[in-house]
């Protein structure tokens, strides 16, 4: 079965990759978000510690009034990160948020308000003086932290600390690098695992579904289908597909069966009626030709036991011949006169019971359908409705052409016959009348069958009709 984006086969393992891309995606993102927080803190940390560490030089230096001293410990090392911009930098205020000594004098001198220069720390200055806890700001891209410089509680001033960002970013950038090289590496495992591992889920259902797509088209005993030794949902519906193959296998067979024993039952049905219908007159013969033999030879009558032997065979004949129903195309096509004849020979038999024939021919022209055929098929009918009515009944033969089709419709005002009669009327020895053979209508419907033709019945209380269409051979050489 070939892959094709709607499939399953395409589906599934494009479904897992795009999951573990995902996946991988988010986790990298949290990460990075969590990363972030961590360093920002571990910064913060580190700049509260290294504040504290300074604490007790900045504490002589504030009380001994020597800002040099302060400015030594606040500028860190000689030459370092003194033209780096982002580096961090240090401030000591004193009580009154003056400037005492400054890791950067340029931008924030000595004896300047803090304030003046920098007023967005006003609040945090009121509020470091209140709580005398560590108070840390987002200054740009710098943390800003203040911390309370304290002798037995008493407040000897506060030192601002200004973060360095470098070595912030530089760290997380080089985390990030590093987690993207791995993401790249994960995906780059992730991402055919993941396909040859859709492909494997998706594979027990192709099979599974090819093997039905054989349902029909092969003999289900031809049909086979892969094992699913595992235990899961899709074996376990493989291993319920394969039951239902043996119980349709099973199933066939029965029908198969019970089809070779209808046919034998009506093989066995139309011996027997044939044996039936012959062994009256053999048995009828059979017992004249022992009475001729009793008889005296002076007083046998030849002439009518022969004759009574010849209406038998003829009855035989006759019985045999409506059981080799052979369809035979003959060149004479149906005409006009063909109908003519068949109204003078229903008539004999319609006026022995004063029936009313109403005849109606709109044939005008030939019709390519076999003359011999037709009129025995409607012959048939006829003499069926005639026997079919009592005295003083009625009886409509119509005979008409639409598009190429010639369409009879024989109907009488007989007796209604019952749905379940009308199920079983064109098999052969089925007839309602002691006197019939059931045969009339069988070879009716054999002859009106082997000419491509229908024929259905109609029956209501007063009337009952025989529909036949036959369609002309020109046109069915043609479709």
């Amino acid at each position: 079965m070939p892959m094709t984006p709607g499939s399953l086969q395409f589906r599934v393992p494009l479904t897992l990759v795009i999951s573990a891309f995902a996946t991988t995606l988010i986790v990298v993102l949290v990460l990075a978000v969590e990363t972030y927080f961590n360093l920002q803190q571990d910064q913060l940390n580190q700049a509260q510690a290294q504040a504290y560490a300074l604490q007790p030089v900045l504490k002589q230096a504030l009380k001994h009034d020597d800002p040099w001293l302060a400015f030594t410990i606040l500028r860190g090392p000689k030459n370092l990160y003194r033209n780096d911009e982002s580096a961090g930098f240090k401030i000591l205020l004193d009580t009154s948020d003056t400037i005492f000594s400054s890791g950067k004098p340029k931008t924030f001198p000595i004896g300047k308000p803090l304030n003046a220069l920098a007023p967005f720390l006003t609040d945090a200055l009121n509020q470091l003086k209140s709580t005398q806890q560590p108070i840390h700001l987002k200054y740009g891209e710098r943390i800003v932290l203040l911390v309370p410089i304290l002798e037995q509680e008493t407040s000897l001033g506060a030192l601002v600390y200004f973060t360095r960002n470098d070595f912030f970013w530089n760290r997380f950038s080089e985390i990030m690098k590093s987690a993207s090289i791995a993401t790249l590496l994960t995906l780059a495992i992730l991402a055919p695992v993941g396909w040859l591992l859709g492909k494997r889920l998706v594979t027990p259902l192709i099979r599974l579904l090819q093997c039905m797509q054989q349902v029909g088209s092969k003999p289900i005993e031809d049909i086979q289908c892969i094992a699913f030794p595992r235990q899961d949902e899709i074996s376990r519906l493989g291993q319920q597909f394969s039951l239902m193959l043996k119980d349709l296998q099973l199933k066939q067979e029965l029908e198969n069966q019970l089809v070779t024993q209808d046919r034998l039952a009506a093989v066995g049905r139309l011996a027997g009626g044939v044996a039936h219908e012959i062994n009256n007159p053999l048995a009828g013969m059979l017992v004249a030709i022992d009475s001729w033999k009793k008889t005296p030879i002076e007083k046998r009558d030849s002439q009518k036991t022969l004759a009574f032997m010849e209406r038998g065979l003829q009855h035989i004949q006759e019985t045999v011949s409506a059981l080799l129903v052979e369809c035979r195309f003959e060149k004479r096509k149906l005409n006009a006169a063909d109908i003519d004849d068949l109204e003078t020979l229903i008539k004999t038999e319609a006026h022995t019971k004063d029936i009313q024939l109403q005849l109606e021919n709109q044939i005008d022209r030939e019709i390519d359908i076999p003359a011999t055929l037709v009129r025995q098929i409607l012959l048939n009918l006829s003499l069926n409705a005639v026997q079919a009515i009592d005295n003083s009944g009625r009886i409509k033969i119509s005979i008409k052409l639409e598009k190429n089709n010639l369409v009879l419709e024989v109907g009488d005002d007989g007796h209604m016959i019952d749905e379940k009669s009308i199920q079983h009327i064109f098999e052969p020895f089925n007839s309602n009348r002691p006197e019939g053979t059931g045969l009339g209508l069988w070879v009716t419907y054999e002859t009106i069958r082997q000419l491509q033709g229908e024929i259905s019945v109609n029956s209501m209380p007063h009337w009952t009709s025989f529909n036949v269409v036959l369609p002309e051979i020109s046109s069915r050489s043609e479709s």
